[in-house]
């Protein structure tokens, strides 16, 4: 069974270094001996009363041990080294190698560049780059806006084989966080569908169209434009005849 835990909170703090005791009581039917909204005593409760016994439900004891290091201390180091700093913000370290690619490695990591592992669409597994939008220097140039896919933001690097993905990632999350929304997700959809349905009755009234153009013509180079009838049936005929063609995927013998 899920163990059932609560969360105690109250308005003073341990001492540090200290043990401290936390107990738990019931306050039911106590309503009247509370401190009024100023924190004076009540007035329910006797002049010259020192001690109230109330009712234990628990009690512990733990220890708040005394920390140095703090949320803030840590942020303000994070670009220190031995007390100085680096320059360098929210970096990986840079490696101690002096070869031509620790350098290459070394200037990535300087701009903010981490490597990740990359799975393509082929199934492969490399290490490409990626830079978060936080950099310490001003990124220069522009992308060309829409973007229709992650693949057409996807720089590549010929000198070094490695891949950049940074927008294709930032593409990939601003599409998962637009379609959390479930307006726009279903007014998406919907557009989709709706171009989807236009395309194919456009399709369809062309092909009627031309079909009962070219069967006219060829009625008229005969000579039996006058029997009415005989052309209507023929035209239905053929239309039918290449709309079930099409719908199954091979030719469909004309209906008499």
């Amino acid at each position: 069974t899920t163990p059932k835990l609560s969360t105690v909170v109250c308005n003073r703090l341990p001492v540090k270094g200290a043990i401290s005791t936390a107990c738990v009581v019931s306050f039911e039917n106590w309503a009247k001996y509370l401190p009024d909204d100023n924190g004076g005593q009540s007035s329910e409760i006797p002049a010259g009363t020192t001690t109230i016994r109330m009712v234990l439900l628990k009690s512990w004891q733990f220890t708040a041990e005394t920390q140095d290091q703090t949320f803030s201390g840590y942020l303000l180091n994070l670009n220190k080294k031995d007390g100085e700093f680096t320059g360098g913000l929210l970096q990986l370290r840079p490696d101690e190698g002096t070869t031509e690619a620790d350098k290459a490695i070394n200037n990535a990591f300087n701009m903010g560049f981490v490597p990740l592992n990359h799975h393509t669409r082929q199934g492969d597994n490399t290490v490409s780059w990626y830079k978060g939008p936080f950099l310490p220097f001003n990124v220069a140039g522009e992308i060309n806006i829409p973007v229709l896919g992650p693949d057409s933001v996807t720089a590549y690097n010929p000198d070094t084989g490695m891949f950049d993905v940074s927008y294709a990632a930032a593409w990939q999350l601003g599409r998962l966080l637009a379609l959390q929304n479930g307006n726009f997700a279903e007014t998406l959809y919907n557009w989709k569908r709706e171009n989807t349905q236009t395309i194919i009755s456009n399709f369809e009234a062309e092909i009627i169209k031309k079909t009962l153009k070219e069967i006219v013509d060829d009625e008229k180079n005969e000579n039996n434009s006058d029997n009415l009838t005989k052309l209507m049936n023929k035209s239905l005929s053929k239309v039918l005849s290449q709309f079930i063609s099409n719908k199954n995927g091979h030719h469909a013998t004309e209906i008499k």
